[in-house]
């Protein structure tokens, strides 16, 4: 099976969004150099699991890619991405047996989901 493995995110200010994602998920970017710049992000160490994805009907209003970022906690999430610069689209839903999910967009316009794992069981 194929799995997704990386993703491109496009800014017009590159250090406003590399501080985005390093304050609101914990990011790193490393400085790829060249003309134009390339900021590999790490989202996470070698050893975790990758991401996964979907096939979901397109929307107009939505953008062609949206990617899904598990956090700990949800609304402490959403108070980082307010903070640096992004928004959150509205409150929190709740999939019975998969978590807590909220919408957002980066600094850049992007938009994200968010998602809280909800405990085995919950």
């Amino acid at each position: 099976m194929n799995r997704v493995v990386h993703f491109e995110l496009r800014a017009d200010d590159i250090d406003r969004a590399t501080e985005f994602y390093r304050v609101a998920f914990g990011w790193n970017a490393q400085d790829w150099g060249g003309d134009p710049p390339y900021l590999f992000l790490l989202t996470g160490p070698e050893e975790k699991a990758g991401i996964h994805g979907a096939v979901v009907p397109r929307q107009p209003g939505i953008a062609p890619v949206e990617l899904t970022v598990e956090v700990d906690a949800v609304e402490e999430a959403m108070a980082r991405v307010a903070a640096v610069g992004g928004k959150v689209l509205g409150g929190t839903n709740t999939i019975p047996g998969v978590g807590i999910f909220a919408s957002i967009e980066d600094s850049e316009g992007n938009r994200f989901t968010l998602i809280q794992r909800l405990a085995a069981g919950g």
